[in-house]
């Protein structure tokens, strides 16, 4: 999405692995994003939890027991209500498919959500059901600032975390 000719490319996304189950390519932008390159509107919006899909999270993070989930069944060990598994993702740090949490803290919101909704950002779960997160941290406003440091501590990191995966 960084990419110029990337970032407003529909070929793209038809040739995703997820485009045969959603197939309409206006499925993976939200109505209210503004963002555009070139004037052109960008085709994406949202993007995957970064521990659900693959193994990466697991194999190249300090992950302190906290665990990925590859197949639909292992959502069970949480409870697929509980685990995001799409989000709002902010233009300022969307790039790849993936959103990352870094549940040691070592990054706090690398990946930023977007807060295009009243300062809110969607969520997507595992059991289908779709949420509205208020951002109420006074410092989440530095949303989208490059540069911009976040504290561990940060009310809607702490809540994020809550709901990306379990050890």
């Amino acid at each position: 999405m960084k990419v110029v000719d990337d970032s407003t490319n529909q070929t793209l996304i038809r040739q995703s692995k997820l485009f045969p189950y959603v197939n309409a390519v206006s499925s993976y932008r939200c109505p209210a994003d503004p963002s555009r390159t070139g004037g052109v509107p960008r085709v994406r919006s949202y993007s995957m939890n970064g521990w659900i899909g693959s193994r990466y999270m697991e194999t190249a993070m300090l992950t302190n027991g906290f665990r990925t989930f590859v197949r639909e069944s292992e959502l069970a060990a949480a409870g697929p209500a509980l685990l995001f598994v799409l989000i709002d993702e902010h233009e300022a740090t969307i790039d790849d498919g993936w959103f990352q949490v870094t549940m040691d803290d070592s990054r706090p919101f690398a990946s930023q959500p977007a807060t295009r909704h009243e300062h809110g950002y969607g969520l997507n779960f595992g059991d289908g059901h779709v949420e509205t997160r208020k951002l109420r941290d006074p410092n989440s406003g530095l949303l989208g600032y490059p540069g911009a440091q976040f504290s561990a501590k940060n009310l809607d990191w702490v809540r994020l975390k809550q709901v990306t995966t379990i050890r």
